[in-house]
């Protein structure tokens, strides 16, 4: 250290002259801890040791120098940084003095912030409180109502739950009775029917259903149905029955044929082709192709393009080649 040999300091408490890199501590040059702390970093960065700012006043007039700001407020012997005042005795005490007083002034200042500090605290307190308080009361009221709402609207649910039931009860007797009754108007009318029935109801229906086992047997009389002719996308049954007719040498006009159409199987999964029913307008044409059929005894695919077996009779069977 080129101020004096004391004991070392921390290195953030040195000053370190800008121009000769000397170094000093604060203590020598005459600072207080306080005032060392209101010191700048630029201000530290650009501080010169005493022997360097001497040069620097005698080789160049300070007559147009602007004065630069310090953070020190008044500069006078105390701050002297000259380490010529260190063997004036005088001085000393007078250095010391002067820092006392500074201190002094400083923690009566640190004092009185302290306090303001504490009051206004103490009123951001208060305010704080208060407006919890409010805070507090309004969150506690409104609670109050939602409780209140959820009260009535939990006895408005029981009340509408016991309407339910009450009116689920009175659609069931509703129903109930109506059944009952349906049930009588059937018992009545069933027993006015049963009235006015006379003794021979059953012959009479017995002699219905035999004529219409009668008539349908007569409309089945004009029938003919072909079996094991294979199905054909497209096809025309009435061509058919023609190519048949002129194959068999039995000649069919279309003019005799009422109606021709496939029947399904009784059951879904036969793999045998559905057979055709030919209802002709007379029951002579009929049995002249059918005997006209039994007489050929053969049919071709290239006569006809099918392989088919013709016969009144559903037990009929015939082989896919020759029939």
């Amino acid at each position: 250290m080129e101020c004096c040999k004391a004991v070392q300091v921390p290195s953030d408490k040195i000053f370190v002259c800008c121009v000769c890199a000397r170094k000093y501590h604060y203590e020598c040059l005459n600072l207080t801890p306080s005032q060392y702390a209101t010191l700048s970093m630029e201000y530290m960065n650009s501080w010169k040791c005493p022997s360097c700012s001497n040069v620097t006043k005698r080789n160049k007039p300070n007559t147009g120098t602007p004065v630069r700001k310090s953070h020190l407020p008044v500069y006078d012997d105390s701050m002297n940084m000259s380490c010529d005042n260190l063997d004036n005795p005088t001085l000393s005490t007078s250095r010391e003095n002067h820092s006392n007083r500074k201190g002094h002034d400083s923690s009566m200042d640190f004092e009185a912030f302290s306090a303001n500090l504490y009051d206004t605290l103490s009123r951001w307190r208060c305010e704080m409180r208060k407006d919890m308080s409010i805070m507090k009361d309004d969150i506690i009221d409104t609670l109050s109502s939602i409780q209140n709402e959820i009260g009535t609207m939990r006895a408005e649910y029981i009340q509408l739950k016991q309407d339910v039931a009450s009116l689920r009860e009175e659609v069931q007797g509703i129903q109930a009775q109506h059944l009952v009754e349906r049930q009588e108007a059937l018992e009545v009318r069933i027993e006015d029917i049963v009235g006015k029935c006379s003794p021979d109801s059953d012959s009479k229906l017995s002699e219905i259903f035999a004529k219409i086992d009668v008539l349908e047997q007569q409309a089945r009389s004009c029938n003919l149905e072909i079996c094991n002719v294979p199905d054909k996308r497209n096809e025309s049954l009435p061509t058919l029955i023609e190519k048949i007719g002129n194959v068999l040498k039995c000649p069919v006009r279309g003019s005799e044929v009422i109606s021709i159409h496939r029947v399904p199987h009784a059951e879904r999964d036969n793999p045998r082709p559905k057979n055709i029913i030919v209802k002709f307008s007379t029951r002579l044409q009929r049995d002249n192709l059918l005997s006209a059929f039994r007489k050929a005894k053969k049919l071709s695919t290239d006569q006809i393009g099918h392989v088919l077996a013709v016969g009144g009779d559903r037990s009929s069977t015939w082989k896919r080649r020759d029939c």
